[in-house]
This record gives C-alpha cells, structure tokens and sequence, in this order.
C-alpha cells in the first residue's frame, strides 16, 4: 500500500466496481452503515494515496519522482474516467440530474485535488533536489 503504483492503481478501481454493480444504488442509499464503509473506504484509500506521493515522513524506500508522477497521472486519468462514465450512466436508484451534479462535483473538485497534489509533489522533489547550503 505504500508504493505509489499500487495506491494509483487500487485508488479508482474499487468506485468503478462499486459503481458498476446493480446493487450499489440500494447500499448505498438504504443501508446508512454502508455508506459509512464506503466513504471510509475511499477516505483511507485517498489517504494512502496521498502519503505514497508526497508522504512527509522518512522512506528509505520511496519511488522515484517518475514513478510517482506516473502513478499520479495514471490515477488522475482513472479518476476522470470514473466521473465520467458516472455522468453518463447513473447508477441504480440515483436520478440522472443528481448523478450529473455529483460527477461535476467530482470533476471540478477533482481538479482541485489534483493540481494541490501536482504542487506539492513538485515540492517536495524541489526541496530534495536543491543544494545544500555551507555551514
């Protein structure tokens, strides 16, 4: 979970299959306790995503800046995948208008998330990269 490939990979893949289901408009919209999973579920996941990218502790064993921002972009292609086909086929049990105004939301906060996480990146591969200063 803490290699970035992994958490790119794992991050859309778990909404697309919940999204895709024929059940996923009555869990999540009846039963109060899985929407509770859910979104803990892709919190957590968001959260390992973000520490394998620009995680601030110490890693020995960190991947490098490519491969990080591979990762990076392969998650943010998925993630635009995934909002997209949510525009287009609702899934069960949710209204059309709702589900266009849920994937701009997600569009747009998306973006949001992805240029913040661009930056800090960048960031922090500046910082690593800089030369150090003389005692």
């Amino acid at each position: 979970m803490a290699h970035s490939c992994s958490s790119s990979a794992r991050g859309p893949g778990g909404p697309v299959k919940h999204h895709d289901t024929a059940v996923s408009g009555w869990v999540l919209f009846e039963v109060v306790a899985a929407l509770t999973l859910v979104h803990t579920h892709i919190f957590v996941a968001g959260y390992f995503l973000t520490a394998s990218l620009i995680g601030a502790d110490p890693n020995r064993h960190r991947a490098s800046i490519v491969v990080r921002s591979a990762g990076l972009v392969v998650f943010m292609t998925a993630h635009s995948v995934l909002i997209r086909w949510l525009y287009a086929h609702p899934p069960t049990g949710v209204e059309a208008a709702d589900a266009e105004t849920g994937a701009q939301l997600m569009y747009f906060g998306g973006n949001v998330v992805d240029i913040t996480l661009i930056i800090l990146l960048l960031a922090g591969w500046h910082r690593s990269t800089r030369p150090r200063e003389s005692p």
